[in-house]
């Protein structure tokens, strides 16, 4: 027998969902919990079959993730293509640039022109929808970053709208929940000041932030990231070669089969990404001190809109660069999953001359991708990155760590953050004279991390680590999202 729905406030909201996931019933029955504590589904972008969905909320807004993408209205809201004010446009020219690069993923074939097109028909689409239908709360299911869902997150926070997202924290099935990625969880954050006098031990936190605490330490273990052996899977031996037998038979069956030839091989046999970055890596010497930088991936939420301006990487590499003590290097290594879903095509964010460009900065060495990256942290004197999960592997073994943007660990104890040279040279001069990282304030910040995450999983790879059914994951998920909007903010 279901057990009796739990309402978590009085107060009817009306409500927009953003990729709320249907690729199960699960997720699609916990939309009538939602709707029984008095909330009205107003607006829901979604993915897939909305089939299901659609009969549960009949009088919803219905829009497709790919049409929002590409700027396109939801059914029948055509009307609300309205171009957008000059003082509207000059209001959000932050936002502009954070949505230009953010193109870069869906919209990489366009002009700068033609982006600014697309957005300026979404800029001022949803901020008539935001006006026409003023919802009380936006849900996002991740940080909003497919240039859609970021922009009427700005639009919305701007018009004083609460909003509700989930960040992925890599450790197991657990996620924050938050209403603002810049600043952070909010719970996290009052969970780590409640514990500040407190002795916190490996046997005060549960069992699953302890064993991955514990293999996080283990030198032995293996350290590869889940989402990264699921791209290496992807993209190379048999799968690969799946991939490309599929795709010269619908190239055959298209008539394009020739053309696409004549395009690769130029591609696969002169210049491209790969032959680039090995032109210019050499071999680190790892016992002169050096700052290890990871690149993050591109295109992705955690540079785009989460690493702000240093959505642009070679600006954190010139501002270290700038500051770096004398006698030191930095030691730069590409993403391993970079070069996978696009191939060895250069791209917006990895354009022809970039890697050389980098390797030009002074002080700045490139270095191949064999060589592991563990030893980049334990050798180093302090690891840099823009939201990186390495900054996080770093900061468990007490290395000291330097942030330039914003990533679902920002509120952890110890990080530097910086935005600027002076901010730069300030924070290396920390490290220089031994700044230190301790491990029971590390203890302390998983503790709060409890509090702060709710476990959820709905797709593949993190299913795999998570011991709940999607039925006991729906409901914790929708749980949180109750007791959020049941806060005052």
């Amino acid at each position: 027998m279901k057990e009796k729905t739990i309402s978590y406030t009085l107060s009817i909201m009306k409500l927009f969902l953003f990729q709320w996931p249907i690729v199960n019933d699960a997720y699609i029955d916990a939309l009538g919990d939602i709707e029984t504590s008095g909330h009205e589904l107003l607006y829901f972008v979604y993915s897939g079959d909305s089939s299901k969905v659609r009969k549960r909320l009949p009088r919803a807004i219905f829009h497709e993730h790919e049409y929002a993408l590409d700027g396109e209205p939801a059914d029948g809201k055509s009307e609300f293509l309205t171009p957008p004010s000059a003082s509207l446009i000059h209001d959000m020219a932050g936002v502009e640039l954070t949505v230009l690069s953010m193109m870069n993923k869906h919209l990489d074939h366009m002009t700068i022109d033609e982006r600014k097109q697309v957005y300026y028909q979404m800029l001022g689409y949803w901020d008539r929808i935001l006006e026409q239908y003023r919802p009380d709360a936006l849900v996002f299911s991740a940080v909003p970053h497919s240039v859609y869902d970021y922009l009427t997150y700005e639009l919305a926070r701007r018009r004083g709208m609460r909003t509700i997202m989930f960040d992925n924290t890599v450790i197991g099935d657990r996620y924050l929940y938050l209403t603002d990625f810049r600043r952070g969880s909010e719970t996290v954050l009052t969970s780590f000041a409640k514990l500040k006098h407190e002795r916190i031990t490996l046997d005060d936190i549960s069992p699953d932030l302890r064993e991955y605490y514990q293999h996080s330490l283990d030198e032995n273990a293996p350290r590869v990231p889940f989402y990264v052996l699921k791209d290496k899977k992807k993209y190379s031996g048999v799968n690969l070669m799946k991939s490309r037998a599929r795709l010269v038979l619908r190239s055959i069956r298209d008539g394009s089969l020739l053309r696409k030839v004549a395009l690769f091989l130029p591609k696969y046999f002169n210049e491209n990404v790969r032959k680039e970055y090995r032109s210019v890596t050499k071999i680190p010497d790892l016992t002169m001190p050096f700052v290890y930088v990871p690149l993050n991936y591109q295109p992705e939420c955690t540079t785009s809109p989460q690493g702000d301006i240093f959505v642009v990487q070679t600006l954190m590499l010139e501002m270290l660069s700038s500051a770096l003590p004398a006698g030191w290097r930095i030691y730069v290594k590409e993403h391993p999953s970079q070069w996978g879903p696009r191939g060895f095509n250069f791209s917006s964010s990895r354009y022809k001359g970039y890697y050389k460009r980098i390797a030009r900065i002074p002080n700045v060495t490139m270095v191949s991708l064999t060589v592991q990256s563990s030893d980049l942290i334990k050798y180093s004197k302090a690891v840099a990155t823009v939201s990186g999960t390495a900054g996080w592997e770093a900061l468990l073994r007490q290395k000291p760590v330097i942030i330039f943007g914003h990533p679902w660990y920002q509120n952890a104890p110890s990080l530097l953050r910086v935005d600027s040279v002076e901010s730069c040279r300030e924070g290396l001069e920390s490290v220089s004279r031994g700044h230190k990282v301790h491990e029971e304030e590390n203890l302390r910040f998983l503790k709060a991390l409890e509090e702060g995450t709710v476990h959820r999983h709905f797709q593949e790879g993190v299913n795999k680590q998570s011991s709940l059914t999607l039925e006991e994951s729906a409901a914790a998920v929708t749980k949180v999202v109750l007791q959020m909007l049941a806060t005052t903010i």
